[in-house]
């Protein structure tokens, strides 16, 4: 089998590498990994919360696979002093027992930051959780605990409406929002994407550090050329990557589409691997192009 095709198809949503684990940080998501801006954010306010001694909860929110559990996998794995004293339940819609479902789990998760313990509470908790979960939880009535404060909290940060909230405190929670961080910024130049262009370059640079690249060379040393190895060298050129970027910073800013992490790397698999694997050599041009 070809070693490209291997490696390219971890990028895909059906792979295993696709599922993300907060204690779990592979040496392939080390190479993949590029900084964010709500990564910085998230350390920031680790590093304040370091020297307080009163509870926190941190609402890590966003949607699937936007890297939630990627980013709290390379704290745990880069910078754990950061994390400690905090319990991280990094899918809160993951039940203990098989008799709860995803609310009574979140009220097990969160009582100790209910109206009725948060004052005595030091607990620390991050919690990343989707934005639908965490919408269901606070306009819930709840049975034995309320959480008035944290509703109040969550609706003060303009979370659901169509403010920009990238990041919002207050004495006891903090909340990060993913789907307000942009993937691109506006400069001199035109708009940019410092994390597409990142992890397009980390894919496809011809560099030894590369698990991508490397597997070309080796299946080149075995004589396998195909449309999937054709696409991988035409998408080496910066400037056929500098076009994928614009185009998605398009569909981004004129579809109001958001894409996620996951979403991207599996994008990038479909555009290298064509339905037909053929070798280009018994191809004729128009379907060499059509590959």
């Amino acid at each position: 089998e070809s070693y490209l095709l291997r490696e390219l198809r971890r990028l895909k949503d059906s792979s295993q590498e696709a599922i993300e684990n907060a204690n779990q940080f592979s040496t392939f998501k080390k190479y993949l990994h590029v900084d964010r801006r709500i990564q910085k954010d998230l350390e920031q306010v680790l590093e304040r919360n370091k020297i307080s001694d009163k509870g926190n909860l941190i609402l890590l929110c966003g949607s699937v696979g936007d890297g939630k559990s990627h980013i709290l996998a390379y704290l745990n794995e880069n910078k754990p002093e950061l994390l400690e004293g905090y319990t991280i339940f990094n899918d809160a819609t993951e039940s203990f027992s098989p008799s709860k479902n995803a609310m009574e789990t979140l009220e097990d998760v969160l009582q100790n930051f209910s109206d009725q313990k948060i004052n005595e509470s030091n607990d620390k908790v991050i919690l990343a959780i989707n934005m639908g979960v965490l919408h269901n939880f606070v306009h819930l009535e709840h049975k034995v605990f309320t959480y008035n404060k944290l509703g109040q909290f969550v609706e003060e940060s303009g979370l659901f409406t169509q403010t920009i909230t990238t990041m919002f405190s207050n004495d006891t929670f903090d909340l990060l929002s993913f789907g307000d961080y942009h993937a691109y910024e506006l400069t001199e130049e035109g708009p940019k994407s410092s994390f597409y262009s990142s992890l397009l370059a980390n894919i496809f640079n011809p560099v030894k550090e590369n698990p991508f690249h490397l597997a070309r060379l080796e299946d080149e040393k075995n004589g396998m050329h195909t449309m999937a190895h054709e696409n991988f060298i035409f998408l080496q050129n910066p400037i056929v990557q500098k076009q994928i970027v614009d185009l998605l910073i398009q569909t981004n800013v004129k579809q109001k589409l958001v894409i996620s992490a996951r979403s991207f790397l599996n994008f990038v698999a479909d555009i290298v691997i064509p339905d037909d694997l053929s070798l280009p050599s018994i191809m004729n041009e128009f379907d060499r192009l059509q590959a």
